[in-house]
């Protein structure tokens, strides 16, 4: 069995409840064979990000497994577990990740509350990716989604979801153990379980499906002829005929089909056949007289010769019958045999006739056939159905098992509590020290456990939450000289942030004030979707938010960035700096259509527009603003975070029902820096100055003690 887990990580799982997490997967391990023959794991973490932490190949002991599964970190996030989805149906039931062709996989997803991203279509994208994937969906604590659980699953809920407390979800490991592991029925093999054409067998049941040129009717199991020539003429230049699956293309008397088996063409060879005393071939225009004799002798060059009969030399190389069939021949065998793969010689293939009368395997032989079973299944005395026998040798003194005896199909195996290893002898068991590996993972201190093990922190340090890193206890340095701020001091975890006074902005030495100086970039969308008069509003927004500023050599500078599938900067920081140049290039801005790169678009800022050499001020404050009306076709958060890490304030501005909130909102970076609007005529109404509020634009002084 290939397992591929999906966990978990987010913010409200919090660290203890993660380690139950471990823990539970660690109970997993320890219940199955591991190795290139028995079970296969591999985990992929997410919060808002993803972490994949190894693949089915990679680790392919239960003791490897075990040190990596307890070395799988804790941080807190977002809940995107649609992105988590995509990212294992894309990447973790590859050969190259460790899958293998004829195991059966199961995903297992672990949450413990509602995504924060769609799940539906990319759950439906890892169901149909392999019809013989089966997803598990495991919901744990008070806050999960039942109805969410029940899409990400495989059909039925009631066999492939499990909502479980936490502090129960170790001892119920037995029970998904036995979920996985469910001995599939093949329903096919009854009446073809009522499917008129095709039956398909899946992990969990079977469903029908038609042969080409047929549809599955309504009730899912009969299959309906597809009329082809309904549309289009079936693409024929003259008759089209509907046939039970397909259809043909003919023409008028004395007209042939083309090569193309459409279009007709004059036949030439429907007239005396062309005139050739054997074969007559119409092409496209003209005709070929031929010849497919093996020839004795040629009576007429090019066009006659007499026929050779190959059965005559050693029966064609026949194993049975040889049939001459002027020109060439064929081998045919005798009634209940069939031709082989050389065309020559004759087999009996029993398992096409009720797959060999086998419940389960039917393996054809030369001659015969064998029936087989799945692995830790045998044969019957009937030598046809499959069965299990096996004792409990765990019953009698724990078959010598110093700690865990599990009772196998084929024997028993002994095993050991997470933290301890298995002896040579196979039977029991030593404390695994974990602190000699890497630390234990922990950044400071490590004491090993029987079993187990703890990190700890120095004096004047605290454990973080994920268990394993430690952080300085925080010092307030607002407490002391205001920290040497001009006006406002916030104290922060390990440093401060001083602020000013509305109406002024912050030096670059972080600690006094002075008039605000801001670069400001707005980033225009100009795709397919926005059609021309709508780009005129979203041109008549983007000149009152320039001119609600104040521009000037001290103060703000304006860019301007317009993008589709490409990018194109209208104007810099360098180019413009009074509001009537502002005006005039907003204005001669075009529109022109394409498809919707965001990501795109701000990593050109990133690179380009924000750079020094390209009129950006060092000290002054980076405001990016971006509108747009649909969905990006690329990643818009990898880019928004780099923007941000820089030091730029970002701002995300989506317009119509096409768009993605998350995705404005992973652009802004936070809820008070998104803005949404149903139509491009509220761009120039209330949300106009909600903008204005929000980036902190032209202040009047004179209001505030005057």
């Amino acid at each position: 069995m290939d397992l591929v887990v999906l966990l978990d990580s987010s913010s409200s799982v919090k660290a203890p409840n993660f380690q139950i997490l471990r823990q539970f997967l660690s109970n997993l391990t320890l219940n199955f064979n591991v190795g290139p023959d028995a079970m296969q794991l591999a985990v992929t973490r997410y919060n808002r990000r993803i972490d994949d932490r190894f693949d089915l190949n990679d680790y392919l002991t239960k003791n490897d497994l075990l040190r990596q599964i307890s070395r799988i970190p804790y941080n807190g996030g977002g809940t995107f577990t649609g992105r988590g989805l995509t990212y294992l149906a894309d990447n973790k039931f590859t050969a190259a990740a460790g899958r293998r062709p004829g195991v059966a996989a199961i995903a297992l997803v672990i949450t413990d509350g509602r995504a924060n991203d769609p799940v539906a279509a990319p759950a439906a994208r890892l169901h149909e990716m392999a019809t013989a994937t089966r997803v598990i969906a495991i919901g744990v604590g008070p806050n999960v989604h039942e109805d969410e659980l029940i899409t990400i699953a495989t059909a039925p809920a009631s066999e492939n979801v499990v909502l479980v407390p936490f502090d129960q979800l170790v001892d119920r490991a037995t029970e998904l153990i036995n979920k996985a592991c469910i001995v599939d029925t093949n329903e096919c093999l009854l009446d073809n379980a009522g499917c008129d054409q095709l039956c398909v067998n899946s992990n969990v049941g079977f469903y029908c499906e038609c042969e080409p040129g047929y549809t599955l009717g309504a009730d899912l199991a009969s299959c309906i002829d597809i009329d082809e020539c309904a549309n289009n003429n079936g693409a024929c230049e003259v008759f089209c005929n509907n046939t039970a699956g397909s259809y043909e293309c003919s023409c008028p008397e004395g007209q042939g089909l083309r090569n193309d088996g459409r279009s007709c063409d004059i036949d030439e060879c429907a007239n005396n056949n062309g005139g050739c005393s054997h074969t007559c071939t119409n092409t496209n225009g003209s005709y070929v007289c031929s010849i497919h004799y093996i020839c004795l002798y040629v009576q007429v060059s090019g066009l006659t010769c007499d026929d050779f009969n190959e059965c005559l030399d050693e029966n064609g190389g026949c194993s049975h019958d040889c049939v001459d069939t002027s020109p060439g021949y064929r081998c045919e065998c005798p009634t209940g045999m069939i031709l082989g793969p050389d065309m020559e010689t004759c087999e009996t293939n029993e398992c096409d006739n009720n797959n060999g009368g086998c419940e389960q395997i039917c393996e054809n032989t030369p001659g015969s056939y064998n029936c087989a079973c799945p692995p830790g299944f045998g044969l019957r005395s009937d030598g046809k159905t499959c069965g299990i026998q096996y004792v409990d040798e765990c019953q009698d003194g724990n078959a010598g098992c110093q700690q865990t005896c599990v009772n196998t199909l084929d024997g028993y195996r002994c095993e050991c509590q997470a933290g301890s290893t298995l002896n040579a002898d196979l039977h029991s068991c030593d404390d695994i020290n974990e602190c000699l590996v890497a630390n234990g993972g922990c950044s400071h201190n490590c004491t090993n456990m029987a079993p187990g093990y703890e990190c700890s922190c120095p004096e004047n340090m605290i454990l973080n939450s994920d268990g394993f890193t430690c952080s300085c206890q925080d010092i307030n340095e607002c407490a002391v000289n205001n920290a040497g701020c001009q006006y406002n001091c916030t104290n922060t975890d390990g440093s401060f942030v001083c602020s000013c006074p509305v109406g002024q902005g912050l030096h670059i030495d972080g600690r006094t004030c002075g008039k605000n100086r801001a670069d400001v970039a707005i980033v225009v969308d100009s795709s397919s979707s926005v059609k021309f008069n709508n780009f005129q509003k979203m041109k008549s927004f983007t000149n009152s938010l320039f001119q609600s500023f104040k521009l000037g050599e001290d103060r703000v500078h304006a860019a301007l960035v317009r993008y589709n599938r490409r990018v194109d900067e209208r104007f810099g920081f360098a180019d413009t700096n009074t509001k009537a140049e502002v005006q005039d290039a907003v204005d001669a801005m075009p529109y022109r259509g394409g498809g919707t790169k965001t990501g795109q678009a701000i990593q050109h800022v990133i690179d380009n527009t924000m750079k020094t050499a390209n009129g950006a001020r060092a000290d002054a404050q980076k405001i990016v603003i971006v509108i747009t009306d649909g969905r990006s076709q690329d990643d818009v958060l990898t880019p928004s975070i780099a923007l941000r890490d820089s030091g730029a304030i970002t701002f995300g501005i989506g317009i119509g029902a096409g768009v993605l909130e998350n995705q404005i909102q992973e652009i802004a970076g936070d809820t008070s820096r998104a803005f949404i609007v149903d139509t491009f005529d509220q761009l120039s109404g209330v949300i106009l100055n909600h903008v204005k509020q929000a980036v902190c634009y032209d202040v009047n002084e004179c209001d505030t003690n005057n």
